[in-house]
């Protein structure tokens, strides 16, 4: 597996568990970004 393949698995596997979060207060149109790279990617 390349590190392309891996970060795919990666990203998918941290969708999926964003999906697992049971917050009462979480609006529909919300979106979970990082701090740092992940910051920058998200914007």
């Amino acid at each position: 597996m390349n590190s392309i393949e891996s970060l795919k698995l990666d990203f998918d596997s941290q969708i999926q568990e964003l999906n697992k979060i049971c917050n009462d207060k979480v609006l529909d149109d919300c979106i979970y970004i990082g701090s740092g790279d992940s910051y920058v990617v998200g914007l």
